[in-house]
């Protein structure tokens, strides 16, 4: 996983497009750029969606989450929002200052900008939606990221991830990505990216797509138990992980 200076660099492209979004201009849009040309242009109205705007998989996890809560990569607060409504104990964490300062403007109670290497404390729910495990990087960090959230949930809690069965395109650009990463001998879901918004360009990073067979292998690996709670056309899924 890259440092936590390197991470904050790396999103603030996000922070600017979340600061403009905040101050009132609502349709710009933030640039994901692979190293191998590949753009990916996300308006960033879509960090402010509301619960009936979610995808299943988010309203599935949502609904699974119980006693003490911690939202992982919160972002602008959108799960913990509606996590507050239905009156749940949810605490958000974010690397992004700017992102932590538009969830507490929007209203989230418990809102920190902390790295989760550390962060103390013990939860009944980790919660790890917007496929943001994608953030460790690479498989090693993966194995890593699960071992230091046993130290952060209760003896019966859980914690449930979205990732993507990224190998069922048929985008022929993604499929000539995971072929390119094999004969280069790297797990096919390793993405090499930067993000862009307006002007600015972030540091190229590496970004980790986990299809539910890598993360069930390395989650039993760790000493998880693994099930799929939601499973979508696109490959997006929910993944429920108790010990």
């Amino acid at each position: 996983m890259i440092e936590t200076d390197s991470i904050v660099t790396a999103v603030s492209p996000m922070g600017m497009a979340v600061s403009d979004y905040m101050q009132g201009n609502m349709h710009e849009l933030l640039v994901t750029e692979r190293d191998d040309g590949y753009c990916d242009d996300m308006p960033v109205r879509s960090f402010f969606r509301s619960f009936a705007e979610m995808a299943p998989h988010e309203k599935a996890a949502l609904e699974q989450c119980d006693g003490k809560i911690l939202d992982i990569g919160a972002g602008t607060g959108p799960h913990s929002l509606v996590l507050q409504e239905y009156g749940r104990d949810v605490h958000a964490i974010d690397i992004c200052p700017e992102n932590v300062d538009s969830m507490k403007e929007r209203g989230v109670k418990h809102a920190n900008c902390i790295d989760i290497w550390d962060l103390k404390g013990k939860y009944d729910t980790l919660m790890l939606l917007g496929r943001g495990i994608g953030i460790v990087g690479d498989l090693e960090e993966l194995e890593r990221f699960l071992v230091h959230c046993q130290s952060l949930v209760n003896k019966n809690g859980q914690m449930l991830i979205n990732g993507i069965n990224f190998k069922q395109t048929d985008f022929i650009k993604h499929i000539r990505y995971q072929q390119r990463n094999r004969k280069a001998h790297r797990f096919e879901g390793i993405s090499r990216i930067r993000l862009k918004y307006k002007d600015l360009t972030g540091p190229w990073f590496n970004w980790l797509l986990v299809d539910y067979d890598t993360l069930k292998t390395y989650a039993q690996k760790t000493g998880w138990r693994t099930k799929v709670l939601e499973e979508e056309p696109d490959g997006n899924y929910l993944a429920g992980l108790t010990l």
